[in-house]
């Protein structure tokens, strides 16, 4: 599932001037030495100045969605934090590299950040600082398809949030961003009716927040659920209370995309071809003009799947071997599982039946420690090319193309994390 996330790290203090003159006056009154004092002393106040402007600039540019930009002012900001020998202020310019990273979809990058910054929170607590990493890292984790840590920290994550709320430190919209996150994982453990709680928990939190991106972003969310439960007119209502909610948060594109894609899958369930078609080309081509890879990857795969079903081979297979390339790039272990499969059916209604097996296998491989419904699928896929070869068979039957099966994920995952935890 697609996510926008529209939390950011916690607020901070601006690091406070360490007593340097009244230090050099206790321990040596010469001017020289008093001289040395007082010139260090400006000189930390102009980094700690310096490094507060940057800040101010990144955080500026983040909101106003200016992701490459801001970027680059956090990532200056740090290595001035590390020359100054400042590490509290690294660790949560660290943060916020992360947390574009992530948003941007670039996983491996986003994880090194975030581990880095909790080693110091680790040494140095700061319960808001730790909450929102772990949380944050559970979220890199689910893009990677590494599912059952991705259910772990997110669902520490959450708890850390709601201690803070009892001690009247938290915050509405970090709990809502930590519900969302633990319902995309259960999403994607096609737990839906999990997910559906914890999506209903987090509008609670945005609609306290009167955050409208997060609002829209939770009813295409729910429109998803919809749609695997085969209620179309339902999902058809609730992408368009998103679409109206989106049309009002100006400048944010990504939400829209979402909705986009929500309204292509919805074309597809309808076997609207033309119409999946069209809209999920826009959301390819909006996400790589966003440089997020992951809903790049995610919407060439969806693409992939929809000329397919269209008969469109040569088209799917292309965009399959995009999604697949960047999947592998960014460590995509899921998604790279799902392209596996796709070429793999792709491959038999070629009738390339050794090259297909090979592909599912791969699937099989891929999604052995992601998820349970893919690496089943991927299995009964192999299984079933096996079947056709056993029997003569190049092409797999027609019983074969429609079969889909769902599998959920396991229900005892949530008592399994309170014992590990």
């Amino acid at each position: 599932m697609l996510t926008a996330n529209p939390c950011q790290p916690p607020d901070h203090q601006s690091p406070h001037l360490v007593g340097l003159r009244d230090q050099a006056q206790m321990s040596n009154t010469s001017p020289q030495f008093r001289a040395a004092s007082l010139a260090e002393e400006s000189d930390y106040a102009s980094q700690s100045h310096h490094l507060d402007s940057l800040t101010r600039l990144g955080r500026q540019a983040f909101q106003q969605g200016q992701l490459a930009e801001a970027l680059r002012i956090f990532e200056e900001a740090w290595k001035l934090a590390v020359s100054a020998q400042l590490p509290a202020e690294a660790a949560r310019l660290q943060g916020w590299c992360g947390l574009i990273y992530r948003r941007s979809g670039r996983s491996r990058l986003a994880l090194q950040a975030y581990q880095n910054a909790l080693s110091f929170y680790r040494r140095d607590p700061d319960s808001r600082w730790s909450a929102f990493l772990i949380s944050e890292i559970g979220q890199a984790l689910h893009l990677q398809g590494r599912l059952s840590k991705a259910f772990l920290y997110c669902l520490v994550g959450l708890r850390l949030h709601l201690q803070l709320a009892e001690q009247s430190r938290g915050n509405a919209l970090a709990i809502g961003m930590s519900h969302a996150a633990l319902g995309l994982v259960w999403h994607s453990f096609r737990e839906l009716a999990h997910a559906e709680k914890h999506f209903h928990a987090a509008l609670t939190y945005y609609q306290q927040a009167a955050y409208q991106p997060g609002i829209a972003t939770l009813f295409y969310y729910q429109g998803l659920i919809a749609l695997a439960k085969t209620q179309l007119k339902q999902a058809a209502e609730l992408f368009q209370q998103a679409h109206m909610l989106a049309r009002d948060c100006k400048g944010d594109e990504e939400v829209a995309l979402l909705i986009e894609h929500g309204l292509g899958r919805l074309a597809a369930c309808k076997k609207s071809w033309p119409e999946a078609i069209s809209r999920l080309r826009n959301v390819c081509e909006g996400a790589q003009r966003l440089q997020n890879r992951y809903l790049q990857a995610h919407s060439f795969l969806e693409m992939a799947g929809v000329l397919q079903h269209s008969g469109q081979y040569a088209a799917a297979n292309h965009y399959c071997l995009q999604a697949q390339a960047l999947a592998r790039q960014e460590d995509y272990h899921l998604l790279l599982a799902h392209s596996e499969i796709l070429l793999g059916d792709l491959l038999m209604t070629q009738g390339q039946v050794a090259q297909a097996l090979a592909h599912y296998r791969e699937g099989c491989s891929l999604s052995a420690l992601t998820e349970a419904q893919t690496h089943l699928q991927a299995r009964q896929r192999l299984i079933e090319g096996l079947s056709s070869v056993s029997q003569g068979f190049g092409k797999r039957s027609e019983k074969f193309c429609q079969q889909q099966k769902q599998i959920t994920g396991s229900s005892l995952l949530e008592g399994q994390a309170d014992e590990g935890l």
